[in-house]
């Protein structure tokens, strides 16, 4: 049974992809696996990787997603990738995970999709990202034996060139190899819902990839991510919404603010911008539920250091040493943490 898992972990592990299941080596030189789509830490290594790659010279990138990706799985393909690797006794099990239907309930209310049990593979599922490195093994074989070097985040990708011409290749062979398994990408160059998901940027070019804009010296959170932050925290201190005591509203508050910052501990966030920001977001919504709740007067200001008093975490305080030093590549602004 351990050989059969190993061949599996070593189907789903390229030097290319970085989202779901990773390969490591401990101290001891022994081969472990790390599991987990969201992982900070295969989010951290793919954005090093691409550090080290732009550092080498490769400053064109060819950035694309596999559109649809998820539903569009061929389960056959699947299935004969998966199956010759694997002890039958869980065959029935997998596919029974596979096969279950998935409704998904519209704005209003309704029933506006059945999961189709003879194609794709559910999105979200504890299986899915594996499943679907595992289906992708051979384009990333052949994207590398060809010598693109490609970061894959599940269906999200980028390949790293030294030039326009190699860029336009690593869309061309990307495109066939995935019209072979029954996938495709955006055209080039062609928008999409208000947007361009396949494009081709030159070097000091931004580019955006895994929720994150790449400039030539920074790497910083969208502005979706800063948008979210700031709707958590609304939702919080929503007077109508939750009943919550003060020190309830505190303790979730800071537990918001200490897992955004620290997620994007690697990113050029500065101290006397984008930290200070959050802090005032913070203070402003606790002040107004205090207001709300009749706590403090409408006219009465609450200091700094009241906010800290009372356990309100400060963005600038909580988050870790920086570790954008560590990622080749890339130079901290000044006033940087």
């Amino acid at each position: 049974m351990e050989k059969i898992w190993i061949d599996i972990r070593d189907k789903v592990c390229t030097k290319s992809s970085f989202g779901g299941l990773r390969k490591y080596l401990t101290r001891s030189k022994q081969t472990k696996y790390d599991l987990g789509e969201n992982s900070k830490g295969n989010i951290y290594n793919a954005v090093n990787r691409i550090c080290e790659l732009r550092m080498s010279g490769r400053q064109w990138v060819f950035e694309t997603d596999i559109e649809n990706f998820f539903p569009s799985v061929n389960r056959e393909i699947l299935y004969s990738k998966l199956f010759p690797l694997r002890d039958n006794t869980i065959d029935n099990l997998i596919k029974q995970v596979l096969d279950t239907s998935v409704s998904n309930d519209s704005q209003l209310g309704e029933l506006a999709t059945l999961w189709n049990p003879e194609l794709g593979v559910p999105q979200g599922g504890t299986l899915s990202p594996v499943l679907a490195n595992l289906y992708l093994y051979e384009f990333d074989q052949v994207m590398e034996k060809h010598g693109f070097e490609m970061v894959r985040y599940v269906d999200d990708l980028i390949v790293l060139c030294v030039n326009e011409a190699e860029a336009k290749a690593a869309y061309d062979l990307s495109k066939s190899l995935l019209e072979k398994i029954g996938l495709s990408i955006h055209p080039l160059g062609v928008p999409s819902n208000g947007r361009i998901k396949t494009g081709i940027h030159s070097p000091g070019e931004k580019f955006d990839f895994l929720g994150l804009t790449f400039s030539p010296k920074t790497i910083m959170p969208k502005q979706a991510k800063f948008d979210l932050l700031k709707e958590k925290i609304s939702n919080i201190t929503d007077i109508k919404a939750n009943k919550d005591v003060l020190v309830d509203v505190v303790k979730h508050i800071n537990w918001c603010v200490k897992g955004w910052v620290n997620s994007y501990a690697f990113c050029n966030l500065q101290r006397d911008e984008h930290l200070v920001m959050i802090d005032r977001w913070v203070n402003n919504a606790v002040r107004r539920w205090m207001k709300f709740r009749g706590l403090i007067k409408d006219e009465a200001n609450v200091s700094e250091s009241a906010f800290r008093w009372l356990g309100v975490v400060s963005a600038t305080d909580v988050r870790i040493d920086p570790i954008l030093k560590n990622l080749k590549g890339v130079i901290q602004p000044r006033g940087e943490v």
